[in-house]
């Protein structure tokens, strides 16, 4: 990443001075790659982090995993989630795995407290010692063990580069991003699962495809269908309590589906419209990618979903600062296109 690729996108004041200034980058294309409104370098990488998810899934659906397996659309949901660790994420994760007679001491996406606060206070209080099952990667990692099994594959070394399912995802990607498979970096994310670097103009794409599939391979299709629609159905369990990603759906069912990624990577299709965004904050920060997730709706859909809709995300995600004493002392302020 080079600071030239980059744009300021939020401003963070205190009283009346500029505390802090976030930058990133966003695009916006079609279903045939072209870009529709970008602010930033469209051709800047970067790794696609846990948004790569719904793309990791679908050799497993292009295989036959969730008929096989008898896979509703709240599993399904799941295998593309990055939850928040809840009783209702683990008891899907452990349903898929009865179901696919898979043992949870299968997944090696390695352990990690629950992402939501009352999960993780439960844990504490208990004296019990997270495991795998926590992790916000372990419906991916079930995910991928089904693809692996209901092909025969071997389980034991499924995070493997040379694995015949990596090296199907990583095909995928290629093919779904229109990018050659020598442009596209491979190194491996914090669960240990293998992670792609492309422009950020290639991950909108993706998101456009995954919302708008109908263009592609028809088995390809079906299968980003399927995966579509179970996320738009079931958007809790790819999230959890009190996220953007939960409000962004349930408060247009049918018109957005998405991912979230680590340090400010974020991916959105809508659907109706047949246009994918990509995103990546320049710091990752949270507050800043949400910004950048809102406004980037609005520079191309505002109509499509409404201004109250986004104005009300705004405020929800995009909060007033206050200090210790509850005083009001800045506000997070747009400052892109």
């Amino acid at each position: 990443m080079k600071p030239s690729e980059t744009r300021p996108l939020v401003a963070k004041t205190r009283g009346d001075v500029v505390e802090m200034i976030h930058r990133g980058t966003y695009v916006v294309v079609d279903t045939d790659g072209k870009v529709v409104h970008a602010h930033g370098d469209p051709d800047m990488s970067s790794y696609l982090r846990s948004s790569a998810k719904p793309f990791q899934l679908t050799p497993t659906i292009e295989r036959g995993g969730h008929t096989a397996y008898g896979l509703t659309q709240r599993e399904l949901s799941v295998m593309s989630a990055s939850h928040s660790g809840e009783p209702v994420h683990l008891d899907t994760v452990r349903s898929i795995l009865h179901k696919a007679d898979i043992p949870e001491t299968a997944l090696k996406c390695g352990p990690h407290l629950p992402g939501d606060e009352q999960s993780a206070r439960v844990l504490i209080r208990r004296r019990m010692v997270a495991q795998t099952i926590h992790s916000n990667c372990s419906g991916k990692h079930t995910g991928m063990l089904v693809g692996a099994k209901v092909a025969g594959e071997p389980l034991d070394t499924y995070l493997e580069y040379d694995h015949p399912l990596q090296q199907q995802i990583l095909r995928t990607v290629s093919e779904m991003a229109d990018t050659p498979l020598a442009d596209i970096a491979v190194s491996r994310d914090g669960c240990g699962a293998p992670i792609f670097a492309i422009p950020v103009k290639r991950i909108a794409l993706l998101f456009a495809r995954l919302g708008s599939p109908d263009g592609l391979e028809s088995g390809r299709a079906a299968a980003l269908t399927t995966i579509r629609d179970a996320i738009m159905a079931a958007p809790y369990l790819m999230s959890g309590k009190g996220r953007i990603e939960v409000a962004l759906m349930e408060g247009a069912p049918g018109k957005i589906v998405l991912k979230s990624g680590a340090l400010g990577v974020f991916g959105m299709g809508l659907p109706e419209l047949g246009l994918g965004i990509g995103l990546k904050i320049e710091d990752g920060d949270g507050v800043t990618r949400n910004a950048a997730v809102i406004q980037s709706l609005r520079s191309v859909a505002e109509d499509h979903l409404g201004s109250e809709f986004l104005d009300g995300l705004w405020k929800r995600y995009c909060p007033a600062i206050y200090n210790l004493r509850g005083e009001l002392v800045g506000e997070t302020k747009w400052i892109g296109d």
